[in-house]
């Protein structure tokens, strides 16, 4: 279910929104959903990735550990 919610945005970020609806044949609502959603996705993304890259190093590292100590 859709919730209705006021927001405050700086002129130059709702023209970008505005300009983003009219080439995807969107109103301004839907557009801001999609950005939003686009954006939490991304950010997601970026958290995932970086825990992968994390994980990784330790392995690495691990690796590095095991062959240095049976030099």
């Amino acid at each position: 279910m859709a919730k209705k919610i006021m927001i405050s945005v700086d002129e130059g970020l709702l023209a970008e929104i505005e300009d983003y609806a009219a080439k995807m044949h969107l109103n301004r609502s839907a557009s801001f959903s999609v950005l939003c959603s686009t954006a939490l996705q991304a950010q997601k993304s970026m958290t995932t990735l970086d825990e992968l890259m994390k994980a990784y190093k330790a392995e690495k590292a691990a690796q590095e550990v095991k062959g240095g100590a049976g030099a």
